[in-house]
């Protein structure tokens, strides 16, 4: 099983390496997001009018300038109307409370491309491979206090309460994860987020949907066989740990939070036995009313 995902991870590699190569590029915009025609062509037409005026002296500067000064405070008023109006539209447009907050961040902490610094022990780490490094001791070591800090007499069998809960008359049946179909496969990799982050392996969820009707049968064996075996593909359990800021000083370590990007394939993987799992305890009845978070059809808005 393990040798299966490594060679798939590995063709995939290889097939990516050959037609769709890394390359860094340097995205360049004259304008901001969410401008109309007509704010763009004025700015067009100011920056002319700037460019003229520095070619000319004495009374024609002047003029120009004057010229390019009324152009420039109409595409700073004409940049902020069309600036709240983009804005608005997108959280107008955002699809549930998940996506409209996302919206909303974006808006509030934009993200930018300038090189992570922190400051460690009142000196300035710039160097990438020190950055990381001193990210990762700072989150192993933030989870190993947190595991010697739990009292060990708090710690019980997850599922003793709901042995509690329920009658053993009225337990369900025994439950095992069965073997999936090359159909339930495709229909797990449609549903991933078309987002373009990807993990180790190089594959976002929204190029493995582009290519699900390659992949679609490897995938389906190396599931079935992770199944069989109870065991999670090894090559699948590395993820590529990335920092996030929280809040407060960005040269702060202790502000920053570990946000782990998986391969995409495992988390087809996670998907086809959820949703079984889920299956059961929903038509079973073990979960309890009041819960509302990881379920279908509930949220934040129906707690």
């Amino acid at each position: 099983m393990d040798d299966a995902a490594a060679l798939y991870d590995k063709f995939i590699q290889q097939c990516l390496d050959k037609h769709a190569p890394v390359r860094r590029i340097k995205i360049r915009s004259n304008f901001r997001f969410g401008l109309s025609d007509e704010t763009k062509s004025r700015m067009r037409k100011r920056d002319e009018a700037r460019k003229t005026a520095s070619l000319e002296s004495g009374r024609n500067k002047s003029v120009l300038m004057s010229k390019y000064r009324s152009l420039r405070n109409e595409c700073n008023r004409l940049v902020r109307r069309d600036s709240k109006a983009a804005t608005a539209q997108k959280i107008m447009s955002s699809n549930g409370p998940a996506e409209m907050w996302r919206a909303v961040s974006d808006i509030i902490r934009p993200k930018t491309n300038k090189r992570l610094l922190l400051n460690v022990n009142d000196s300035e780490l710039s160097d990438e491979k020190d950055v990381a490094n001193t990210f990762s001791e700072f989150f192993v070591n933030k989870v190993k206090r947190l595991r010697e800090g739990i009292d060990k007499d708090d710690i019980c069998d997850p599922v003793s309460r709901l042995r509690q809960s329920i009658p053993t008359k009225k337990r369900p049946g025994g439950f095992a994860v069965r073997p999936v179909s090359e159909d339930e496969v495709k229909k797990a990799i449609s549903s991933l987020k078309p987002i373009t982050s990807s993990g180790l392996d190089g594959v976002s969820p929204k190029f493995l949907r582009t290519i699900s009707t390659v992949i679609t049968l490897p995938l389906k064996h190396i599931i079935n066989l992770s199944i069989r075996n109870g065991r999670f593909p090894e090559p699948w359990k590395k993820a590529k740990v990335i920092p996030l800021l929280k809040k407060g000083d960005p040269t702060d370590v202790s502000n920053y939070r570990p946000i782990s990007c998986l391969p995409s394939a495992s988390k087809v993987l996670e998907r086809v036995v959820e949703k079984q799992v889920r299956k059961h305890f929903e038509e079973n009845n073990l979960l309890p009313m009041q819960q509302h978070g990881f379920r279908q059809g509930r949220s934040t808005t129906t707690a």
